[in-house]
């Protein structure tokens, strides 16, 4: 990708393939992954004592981030390229918006996505990436929103149609598209991060230490789900009861999770948060409370 690139932008492939309407630069997206696997890169190198190679991608990784937003980025409308979609979600999934404009970046995504109907409008790359840039910066509603409503295009509108799996494209016009098709899949990976809130630690290894950091959409009665990881399997579960949500959380043996919650009243295993001994590490911030948990099976009830 380094050969290919031309002052730190890359354009190639087919970009944000099966586009419904608005097809975001491929140079924007190319490039904004190009971005993401420099990173990741400098980070594995690090992970393996590799000091000089995380250096070498790391300082790499910074020059595509400054090339990208001094190509993309429009710093007096707070959008990227022409406000498609798919390239403001780009922007912010891979963290490559300026940290003082994210929250007027996200609400530009937001506002373009809500005067399309609260439709998507993108392909197989905003598909995926979209989801998870409203819900990591304050829109969470709006994406649960988009999830699961009926309308084309949406995973939604599949299952008024009759589906089962996941299909190869929104519309289904043509009988020679795929019914069993990753292109539009990764809404099962938001709903594992976001509604149950499973959530890898990036800082440790193969889930030895996780996130459980649950979302509660208001029209949602429950969510559940499992991992099976290394070390055993990781459980997540809520529903209502009455006015306080009912939480089981699992952590395997020989692994430990950070929990984070909306703020309220809890109770663990029949006791207050603050004087549960399984509790470790118990932190109040303005919207959230958080703490660590060892291996166990622990149920909680929250009162927000």
């Amino acid at each position: 990708m380094i050969e290919k690139s031309e002052n730190q932008i890359l354009d190639i492939g087919l970009g944000d393939w099966v586009f419904i309407n608005t097809y975001a630069p491929r140079d924007l997206t190319s490039t904004a992954c190009y971005y993401d696997l420099t990173l990741k890169v400098s980070q594995i190198a690090s992970l393996l004592e590799k000091q000089e190679d995380a250096d070498f991608y790391g300082d790499l990784a910074g020059k595509i981030k400054t090339a990208f937003n001094q190509k993309f980025y429009n710093k007096k409308t707070k959008t990227y390229a022409n406000s498609e979609q798919t390239s403001l979600a780009a922007a912010l999934y891979f963290n490559l918006v300026p940290t003082k404009d994210v929250k007027k970046v996200a609400a530009t995504l937001a506002n373009v996505i809500i005067k399309n109907d609260s439709l998507l409008d993108c392909g197989v790359l905003g598909a995926k990436w979209i989801p998870h840039a409203l819900s990591d910066n304050g829109f969470g509603d709006l994406a649960f929103q988009i999830s699961k409503n009926t309308k084309y295009p949406g995973w939604g509108y599949w299952m008024e149609q009759g589906a089962t799996t996941l299909w190869e494209d929104f519309s289904m016009k043509s009988l020679d598209s795929s019914r069993n098709h990753m292109f539009f899949g990764d809404i099962v990976h938001w709903c594992y991060k976001e509604l149950t809130g499973i959530r890898p630690d990036p800082k440790s290894v193969g889930f030895k230490h996780f996130i459980i950091q649950p979302f509660f959409p208001d029209s949602l009665e429950f969510a559940k789900a499992k991992y099976d990881c290394l070390y055993g399997q990781i459980k997540s579960e809520w529903k209502r009861v009455g006015g306080n949500i009912e939480i089981k959380i699992e952590v395997p043996a020989n692994t430990s999770s950070r929990i984070v919650l909306p703020k309220g009243n809890l109770q663990i295993n029949n006791k207050s948060v603050r004087k549960a001994d399984c509790v470790k590490s118990y932190k109040i911030g303005s919207k959230s409370q958080e703490f660590e948990l060892g291996s166990g099976v622990y149920t909680m009830i929250l009162n927000q």
